[in-house]
């Protein structure tokens, strides 16, 4: 026969444990869930995160796009965002860039103009350069580019920047817009 002593403690310790994981499920973050702060922030103005400060220094739309020697046309639109941003205090990756469409519909930036989009960045640096996305040309009016941080351990997304591109959905521009390397440079 089982004493009945060395029981109730083996229950209440698998009791305390399966609460304390419960505990822990409820409070993790989830790391594919946005932001849950948004900054507005508008073409030309400043917008810091914890980790960087954005500014996006210019909007074009155009039907063609040329990086050195490659032309590529699209019978939607380029959107494409000249951006200024700074690396504060750890390196930045840049892999939480989109462009969100007044309907909710995200697009990634083209990764054939990689060479025109900003690269890994140090803290001290500045890194001037371009993302390209492509978009249907009904949905360019009201777009806005959306820049988050990388998500840390313990507390997943923080915060992130909306930026409104100001772009009515006029004609994109007909010829061929030429697209400069990304270009970095020291600052402090």
């Amino acid at each position: 026969m089982t004493d009945r002593r060395w029981r109730r403690p083996g229950l209440l310790s698998s009791a305390v444990a399966l609460g304390l994981v419960a505990l822990l499920s409820l409070t993790a973050p989830d790391l594919q869930t946005p932001p849950r702060q948004w900054s507005a922030v508008s073409v030309g103005e400043r917008g810091t995160l914890r980790d960087k400060s954005v500014t996006v220094t210019s909007v074009r739309t155009t039907s063609a796009l040329e990086l050195r020697t490659q032309v590529l046309s699209s019978t939607g639109v380029f959107v494409v965002a000249g951006a200024e941003v700074d690396a504060l205090v750890t390196p930045i990756y840049f892999r939480r860039i989109r462009l969100e469409t007044r309907g909710g519909l995200r697009y990634d930036p083209r990764s054939e103009w990689i060479e025109a989009q900003p690269p890994l960045l140090q803290p001290g640096f500045t890194v001037t350069g371009s993302w390209v996305f492509e978009v249907p040309a009904d949905r360019v009016a009201g777009a806005r580019l959306l820049v988050e941080n990388e998500p840390r351990e313990f507390d997943g997304f923080d915060e992130g920047l909306r930026i409104d591109l100001a772009l009515d959905g006029g004609p994109p521009r007909p010829s061929a817009l030429r697209l400069d390397p990304a270009s970095i440079r020291v600052t402090r």
